[in-house]
Parts: C-alpha cells; structure tokens; sequence
C-alpha cells in the first residue's frame, strides 16, 4: 500500500470485509500467509482475534469464524449497497468536474476572443 495510504484503517476495514464474506459463505476457519517482516498485517489480523504462528520468515494467521446468521448476510448486503452507491457517486462527479472543466476552457476562450475584438 502506499505510504500516504497506511494508517488510515483501511487494512483492517478490507480485512473485515473478507472475513465477513468468508463467514457468508461458508467458510470456518480464515487462514493468511504473510512475511513476517509484514508487521501491519499481522497486527491487523491479531487486533481481530487471529493466532499468529510464526514459521521462519513466514506467518500464518488463523481466525475462525462463526456460522453465517442474517445480521452478518445483512451487513455484507448493506456494504455492497453503499459501495456501489459510493462508486457511482466518485464516478458522477469526475464527469461533472470534466464537463465543467470543459466549459470553463470554452468560457475562458470566449472572453480572450472578445477582448481581442472589442475596440
């Protein structure tokens, strides 16, 4: 991740987020594989109630999770909701900020070419 990016949660809201898919599907046990020079991932995986073990340069984390109930089917539907309606709206205001970009360029040729005419 880049740097300007780490420390701001978003590790740890992404590993939520797999846990809880993982959980809806089915999945009991979440295991991951990290170097273990990986401290900030380690760390997020502990923070979660992971068990760290560390094998040589490598770790592996393991959390089991519980069985699926609606409240955790309702929360993954909902982050998917407010994910798509985030993304639409990231991707609605980058076309309303290139089209007023846009008329700016026209706004600001029209007012050099009359300043070049009028007398």
């Amino acid at each position: 991740m880049a740097p300007s990016l780490r420390g701001h949660g978003i590790g740890g809201r992404l590993y939520e987020r797999a846990a809880l898919h993982a959980r809806n599907e089915g999945v009991e046990v979440l295991q991951i594989q990290a170097l273990a020079e990986n401290a900030a991932m380690l760390a997020i995986a502990r923070k979660r109630g992971a068990t760290v073990h560390r094998h040589g340069s490598e770790s592996e984390a393991y959390l089991k999770l519980p069985r699926a109930d609606l409240e955790s089917r309702l929360r993954e539907l909902a982050g998917e909701y407010w994910a798509g309606l985030h993304y639409s709206l990231v991707a609605q205001s980058r076309i309303w900020v290139e089209m007023l970009k846009g008329f700016q360029s026209v706004r600001s040729r029209a007012i050099a070419a009359a300043k070049i005419c009028s007398p």
